[in-house]
């Protein structure tokens, strides 16, 4: 049985093989374990987050939002190939993810950001 989950994933790293354990777990067993390259990890979530985004518009609107945070080990901003959006790229490692961002929003961010450092909420 594994520990904690019931329904859901489960996922190790090796930095020996550069290699990321991925687990598929129901009713609390390992129904299908297989292994990815590191650098692959941002596109297995890049997957999972695009369907999350895509079913959300066939589902009713959800409470609270479950909130997980996970320090990158960097970040950038960069062009993308979505009209009118530019990238913010995280970088787990040797995994990137870009979040594509419309550019009017931009400065929102920017904003957020100055506020945040300067030891204020964001708006």
């Amino acid at each position: 049985m594994t520990q904690g989950v019931k329904n859901g994933l489960k996922a190790t790293a090796d930095a020996n093989t550069g290699k990321m354990e991925i687990a598929l777990i129901r009713d609390g067993k390992e129904i299908c374990v297989t292994d990815i390259e590191l650098s692959e990890t941002c596109a297995a979530a890049g997957l999972l987050l695009g369907a999350a985004a895509t079913a959300s518009d066939q589902l009713p609107p959800q409470g609270a939002i479950p909130i997980i945070s996970v320090a990158p080990t960097g970040y950038n901003f960069g062009r993308n190939h979505i009209s009118g959006s530019d990238d913010l790229i995280l970088y787990f490692g040797a995994s990137a993810l870009g979040i594509a961002i419309p550019r009017d929003h931009m400065a929102a961010i920017g904003q957020r950001l100055i506020a945040l450092s300067a030891g204020g909420q964001p708006q």
